[in-house]
């Protein structure tokens, strides 16, 4: 639970709703967060908060309602096992966030190799596209310019036809080049 709480935090509302980690750590390593999304992220903040609140001898550690007398159990009356001291629980929390991070650092390079092999394949075709888009879009300005100077002419209760022919002849010009 604690584990998705952080990489909700951290990936969705850091990451993707807000520049904060674009600020604080780049492109790459916000990319490569976002990249991390699911249960990379997940087993590697999941093992990283078990490091924080689990590892160690003190009290907190060995039983976690340490201070109360109440419920034996959850406190000094049950020894704990000292399963969180041992080397096995260390190693594979340290395997946990190994695998979690390499995987992230994976998809990452994954992903930057293959947007920049589709960026080269289809430069060229998306720059005629954009180029296409530029054109409709100054075409429907000039239509909107032409509709708007067609009131103004009705309300003004003249004829600017020259204007009209103006803009469309720049228009044609801007076409052709």
């Amino acid at each position: 639970c604690g584990g998705r709480i952080v990489e909700l935090f951290v990936v969705n509302v850091l990451s993707l709703r807000t520049r904060v980690s674009l600020r604080l750590w780049g492109a790459f390593v916000t990319l490569w967060i976002v990249q991390s999304k699911g249960w990379p992220s997940l087993i590697t903040f999941w093992s990283m908060i078990n490091f924080i609140f689990l590892y160690g001898e003190g009290a907190p550690q060995n039983h976690w309602l340490w201070w109360q007398d109440a419920i034996h159990m959850c406190n000094s009356n049950n020894p704990s096992g000292g399963v969180l001291r041992s080397t096995a629980y260390t190693s594979t929390l340290a395997a946990a966030i190994t695998a979690g991070v390499s995987t992230g650092l994976k998809r990452f390079w994954l992903s930057s190799y293959l947007g920049t092999r589709t960026a080269e394949h289809y430069g060229p075709q998306l720059e005629d596209l954009m180029t296409q888009m530029v054109l409709i879009s100054e075409v429907a300005n000039l239509s909107r310019e032409v509709q708007n100077s067609k009131h103004m002419t009705i309300a003004k209760g003249g004829d600017d036809t020259n204007r009209h022919w103006e803009l469309l002849s720049s228009a044609s010009r801007t076409s052709t080049d």
